[in-house]
């Protein structure tokens, strides 16, 4: 189930994000490892930063979204697909 919701009311996101999409989607799931292109293409839909209820994070689903959340971090776990049909 997608929603969007106000992101405070979940531990852990930053108090000043009011509202973003929120996902149950589960990124990590052997489905998705094994054939990821679908909750990709519906994260991206959702927007440039989604915020995943399981994992209590946000996924940054657009190379410019990553770059502005990286701006300042020491490290920077960045996972990059490429789909070409």
């Amino acid at each position: 189930m997608t929603s969007y919701a106000n992101a405070a009311a979940y531990a852990g996101s930053p108090p000043r994000i009011e509202r973003c999409p929120v996902s149950e989607l589960d990124p990590f799931s052997d489905e998705a490892l094994t054939n990821p292109w679908g909750v990709y293409a519906e994260l991206q839909r959702l927007g440039s930063a989604v915020w995943l209820n399981k994992y209590e994070m946000f996924a940054l689903t657009r190379y410019d979204s990553v770059l502005l959340g990286s701006q300042g971090c020491k490290c920077v776990h960045v996972v990059l697909w490429r789909h070409d049909e």
